[in-house]
């Protein structure tokens, strides 16, 4: 199933749901993600730590990529998926803790 902001709210949650599973994400989404996230020119100085690859029934592959911004201390969260149209959707959660 492809999620769309329509059925489930607009966006993954930012924590992993308790039915996500982790796992191994195919190159090609990664691929996307990745090429999606270089399309935001992020300040260079942002520094990516953890990274979480899980599968959910609802949105399918998700990567969910911890950030930190230079002089900040809270933890940030870019979160990536297929959206309905087949691109790699991005969203950002500044400041969680």
């Amino acid at each position: 199933m492809v999620a769309t902001s329509e059925t489930y709210g607009g966006i993954p949650p930012v924590e992993p749901a308790p039915d996500e599973q982790q796992t191994t994400l195919d190159r090609d989404f990664l691929d996307d993600c990745h090429g999606a996230i270089a399309e935001l020119r992020l300040d260079s100085a942002w520094n990516f730590k953890a990274q979480l690859q899980t599968r959910s029934a609802i949105w399918g592959g998700l990567l969910r990529c911890d950030f930190l911004i230079p002089g900040e201390s809270l933890v940030n969260r870019l979160i990536c998926w297929k959206s309905s149209d087949g691109r790699a959707a991005i969203a950002i959660a500044v400041g969680q803790t």
